[in-house]
């Protein structure tokens, strides 16, 4: 179990000590997709917080699935001061309490998901933003949205800003992700003019760590899984793009940081600068790390199908940075925690 882990323990002390900092007066907060990668490390850190600190946040978890969340979340008793709440997002949000803040974090968040179910993904990008949208503006909660930087297209920048826009290809299935998340982007903004709902929006890289799931089938968690088990790595392209990585517990404080900056209605990215590499450069990384070696091989037609058509995808996080929150692990210390960490866990 991941939450008895040593080292993911003393991971999630080392994030509370900085999210002391920047947490604010946060009193309560609702958390959609809370069994994913990133969403499994942000419900474990407030219950840590919950039961280190002298007050508690009132949190609501949300998850379509009840029996992996029961299985995901064993841990957490009465005290934690945690709600579940079981359901997707094809239906109005079914909360009667009120909250202060939403993180939005639902949604289909891998290659091959995009691939096998483009309909279920373009909808639970669109139609479940509009469900959080419309509980907060009944609730007068704000909302953060987890976005993606699949929104900037093709972008010919060395580092993409917040204001840079490119070239989507919209004429395949694949497309269906970046396009209905820039169309969620566009509901927030929607909310905000007809109905004055605050909002930010966070554009995240391409994030990794060990809350990642077993069936996560973008390359860097492909990787992970196989140096852990101490199998060749299998790099399916030559992986000249670079990319810019964060490690989960620096998205968590990016994300708790954007919440409690004073103006609000904002777009930021988040990623790491010292975390960005080739996916060759990152697969050959995690192989030296991890006591294995890298071998290439030809990629199915699924997984093809759910590749990004993106080249270089580096994000310039500046904005972030200059609000003060800064990133503490880089590629290197990241790849090494998550692969410490999982080295004795059961199941990947």
């Amino acid at each position: 179990m991941l939450w008895e882990n040593k080292l993911y323990q003393e991971d999630l002390g080392e994030t509370y000590e900085y999210l002391k900092s920047i947490l604010g007066e946060r009193k309560s907060i609702l958390v959609t997709g809370v069994t994913g990668l990133i969403g499994s490390y942000l419900i474990d850190l407030l219950v840590y917080y919950n039961r280190n600190s002298n007050r508690k946040i009132k949190v609501y978890a949300m998850a379509r699935n009840e029996k992996k969340i029961q299985e995901r979340f064993s841990h957490i008793c009465k005290n934690d001061d945690v709600h579940f709440i079981y359901q997707d997002l094809s239906e109005p949000i079914q909360c009667e309490d009120t909250v202060e803040w939403i993180v939005h974090l639902a949604s289909n968040a891998d290659p091959k998901t995009y691939a096998q179910f483009p309909i279920s993904t373009i909808l639970m990008n669109i139609e479940g933003t509009n469900y959080i949208l419309e509980y907060a503006k009944n609730r007068g909660a704000k909302v953060l949205f987890a976005s993606t930087m699949e929104v900037y297209g093709e972008v010919k920048k060395a580092t993409i800003l917040e204001e840079d826009t490119g070239v989507l290809e919209f004429d395949n299935a694949r497309a269906g992700y970046p396009e209905s998340k820039r169309v969620a982007e566009v509901l927030c903004h929607a909310y905000s003019q007809q109905y004055g709902l605050e909002f930010d929006i966070a554009r995240l890289g391409y994030i990794y760590g060990p809350t990642m799931k077993i069936d996560d089938s973008k390359a860097v968690a492909q990787f992970l899984k196989k140096a852990i088990k101490k199998e060749n790595i299998e790099l399916k392209s030559a992986g000249k793009q670079r990319r810019s990585y964060c490690y989960v517990s620096d998205v968590v404080t990016a994300l708790f940081f954007i919440m409690n900056c004073e103006k609000h209605n904002q777009i930021y990215n988040v990623s790491n600068k010292e975390s960005i590499v080739t996916i060759s450069e990152l697969a050959h990384k995690i192989a030296e790390i991890g006591g294995t070696k890298v071998v290439y091989v030809e990629a199915n037609l699924l997984e093809k199908q759910g590749y990004s058509k993106t080249r270089d995808a580096v994000l310039d996080e500046g904005k972030l940075r200059k609000q003060g929150w800064i990133p503490k692990k880089n590629i290197d210390q990241g790849v090494e925690m998550t692969i410490r960490i999982l080295q004795n866990e059961k199941g990947l």
